[in-house]
């Protein structure tokens, strides 16, 4: 079975200029829109037709020439609408909607993949440490465990060190028991009834307790 060939380039002919597409471009603008030579000083067919059909007006800046019957191919005066890019969005929101959703189905697993390689492994400790340079802390705050004043990285940040972190869940989530077995005290998470002994010594002591 013989490959089929790229179908090669399409030109129109237009006030003296030869305007061209490639439907075999990988982004759609190149694919459905007429484009002149480079440094001609023209613009896209539809655009430039717009222009000729409404002497006097202009395209502002950023907005763009809308076909109105969503057909890229029909260049027809009557067809073009001028719009604004945020109306232009609209007008094609549900007809590009399951074109995105394709896309990051297709690139969604290669970005995966590559930031779990040694190539992204190596640009994320870079860009870590890059966001860190020159960078001045949020505030001055006070510690609220150890009551010392810290320079704080963080707008949010209640402790000054990770000692004073443990310090803090210890008051808060951690009680007081009594094991079983020894009699010694040790703390526990007060929200759990694991361990129910101080070591794994009189753990075992308590399951061979319990089998007899």
């Amino acid at each position: 079975m013989e490959e089929s060939q790229p179908e090669p380039p399409i030109e129109i002919f237009y006030r003296g200029i030869w305007y061209k597409r490639n439907p075999n471009a990988k982004q759609r603008a190149h694919r459905v829109y007429y484009s002149p030579p480079r440094e001609s000083g023209y613009d896209d067919l539809h655009r430039e037709i717009w222009r000729d059909n409404h002497p006097g007006e202009e395209i502002p800046k950023g907005w763009h020439i809308h076909h109105d019957d969503h057909d890229p191919f029909n260049n027809d005066p009557c067809n073009l609408v001028l719009r604004s890019p945020k109306d232009h969005g609209q007008e094609h929101k549900d007809e590009f909607a399951e074109a995105r959703r394709e896309h990051m189905d297709a690139i969604r697993p290669l970005a995966a993949e590559w930031h779990a390689s040694d190539e992204g492994h190596a640009w994320h400790v870079e860009h870590g440490r890059r966001t860190w340079e020159d960078r001045e802390p949020a505030a001055r705050k006070v510690c609220e465990s150890c009551h010392k004043e810290f320079d704080a990285w963080f707008a949010d940040a209640r402790y000054c060190s990770r000692t004073c972190i443990n310090r803090a869940r210890e008051r808060k989530y951690l009680e007081a028991v009594i094991c079983p077995v020894c009699g010694r005290t040790f703390k526990r998470d007060r929200y759990r009834k694991r361990p129910e002994t101080c070591s794994p010594k009189c753990g075992w002591v308590l399951r061979k307790q319990r089998e007899a």
